[in-house]
């Protein structure tokens, strides 16, 4: 059966792996959507399937590319469907075999061998205990939960039995990510997720809920991979706004479920202003990066994941989990401003073989500088491949921004001390991607292009240091001079038309105040910026 179903894979990987996840949340959020107006579940456990078929194809897209993956990504499917076929039959739709089924056939991963695959820059072995621990600490946390609740609740005076069986669901979840993430990372969450829910198959409470809170997580993962969201910081108001959003929704939603009244209506009606908020919060980060964007979507995610395990018995989980995933990546790519990512790629041209892996912020700096002395010579830049990006605000409310193509000399003499850099660089080549605000930026409050319509800088100096240049100067700008130290590394050289270029990065910053701007606590005053030039000899 594996190789049959490895065949058709191998076959139709192109059409099936992505796409196909995206298909079954579509279908899955439609038989949800008619599932919760009729009121008739016989489709839950299908759509629970579905999902966890769909989630599986997704966090494959996270490895590392390998012969091996799609032998993996079939026994995990494998694993999954063969606990949905027998929770089918009544024989076996008990909660201790639910408990020793998940636990022996998790044992098919040790087929995969040894070798260890990469994922999102970590290393997992099948053949390592922890990896075979994992898919027993899913299927134990519904046990664990309920001898926990059975124990206090004879003790602690709680409303309901049910009230600490939430409380210890919570718990464990918590103790479950911790501990399945120092083992497996991200995909040993995913794991206990898969085989939480694979339990859940036999049994006919609504637990399976805290199974898609585990599987959020991952997706979250998934999110941050495709739209290359680096780090998630909670010290940051609109990611902190996020979390709670999406434990609010999911609590507002609950209580609009249960009803006397109407609750059908006021439930989808919840759902769909649920939906908006959060679609809200992702296109409004592309306007104004403070009050949203894609890492406080993702923080509404993690919400959501707390808020599904805070209320187990939540009827419209699968409703939430589907819509929120098509949501974002339906929206998200609007976020992106394709023209700043362009100029990224272009300003570290030639750097990223030398730069830090994929995950962490990447500086033109990283890489290793050559000597001065290799190019002595008269140069003029390339305006056409010049590049010089910016950023300045308050944490998590960064504005970047870019002067694309500007010119100059460059005269490197023997005595490095004696070198000349002059450049200028036009206001009307700087933007910052969002035209209204270019716009206004040209006016008198900012730049006053009307009378200033170039920025200068001048060398007085260079000096060598560890592998990399310091220069002095004096930069102009609104008619102001004030001196400027920057820092450059000659880099190599760029072929061009059969003829070596050489190509210099730079980095430095400055107060944008001190040339008669207006100071702004919410704007930023201080100004990063980094730049990358090819030099034509003359």
């Amino acid at each position: 059966m594996l190789i049959v179903i490895s065949v058709i894979f191998k076959y139709l990987q192109i059409e099936m792996t992505l796409k196909a996840g995206y298909i079954l949340f579509i279908v899955s959020l439609c038989l949800s959507i008619i599932s919760f107006i009729t009121r008739k579940n016989k489709t839950e456990k299908l759509n629970s399937f579905f999902l966890a078929v769909g989630m599986t194809f997704l966090i494959f897209e996270l490895f590392k590319s390998d012969a091996r993956i799609i032998k993996l990504e079939c026994l995990t499917l494998l694993f999954v469907f063969i606990h949905f076929s027998f929770s089918r039959l009544n024989l076996f739709k008990t909660h201790m075999f639910s408990f020793l089924c998940v636990s022996i056939t998790s044992l098919i991963f040790l087929f995969i061998g040894g070798k260890p695959f990469a994922f999102m820059g970590s290393s997992i072995s099948f053949h390592s205990w922890s990896m075979v621990f994992i898919p027993l600490l899913g299927v134990s946390i519904w046990y664990f939960s309920e001898l926990t609740a059975n124990i206090f609740s004879q003790f602690v005076g709680f409303e309901t039995k049910k009230s600490l069986e939430q409380v210890t669901h919570l718990f464990f979840f918590a103790l479950a990510v911790i501990l399945a993430s120092f083992m497996g990372t991200m995909f040993g969450v995913f794991l206990v997720g898969i085989s939480y829910l694979s339990s859940s198959f036999y049994r006919n409470d609504n637990s399976s809920n805290i199974a898609f809170a585990f599987l959020l997580l991952p997706l979250i993962s998934f999110f941050s991979h495709k739209f290359s969201i680096t780090t998630l910081d909670f010290m940051v108001m609109k990611n902190v706004a996020g979390l709670c959003l999406g434990i609010a929704g999911v609590w507002f939603l609950q209580i609009l479920s249960k009803s006397k009244s109407n609750a059908l209506v006021f439930s989808l009606i919840g759902i769909v202003f649920y939906l908006f908020s959060a679609a809200l919060l992702l296109f409004i980060g592309s306007q104004k990066n403070a009050l949203g964007g894609l890492d406080a979507y993702v923080s509404l995610l993690i919400g959501t994941s707390i808020g599904l395990v805070s209320f187990y018995n939540f009827s419209l989980t699968h409703i939430l989990f589907s819509s929120l995933f098509l949501l974002g990546l339906t929206i998200a790519p609007y976020t992106l401003n394709d023209k700043a990512v362009d100029q990224k790629k272009g300003l570290y041209k030639g750097v990223g073989s030398n730069a830090k892996e994929r995950g962490t912020k990447k500086t033109i700096f990283e890489v290793k500088g050559l000597s001065l002395n290799e190019v002595i010579g008269n140069y003029k830049i390339d305006a056409s491949s010049s590049l010089l990006s910016f950023q300045l605000g308050q944490k998590g409310d960064l504005t970047s921004g870019a002067i694309n193509s500007f010119s100059g000399k460059i005269k490197i003499t023997n005595n490095i001390v004696d070198s000349k850099f002059n450049i200028s660089l036009p206001v009307d080549n700087l933007t910052t991607f969002n035209d209204l605000r270019d716009e206004s930026l040209m006016n008198q409050e900012y730049f006053n292009r009307e009378t200033f319509s170039k920025m200068k800088y001048v060398s007085s100096g260079l000096t060598k240091k560890a592998d990399f240049y310091e220069l002095t100067g004096e930069f102009l700008m609104l008619g102001v001079k004030k001196p400027l130290s920057v820092r450059i590394k000659y880099i190599g050289q760029e072929k061009v038309n059969g003829k070596n270029r050489p190509v210099i990065v730079g980095e430095s910053s400055l107060d944008r105040t001190l040339f008669g701007m207006t100071p702004s606590a919410m704007e930023g005053d201080v100004v990063d910026f980094e730049f990358r030039i090819e030099l034509i000899e003359i």
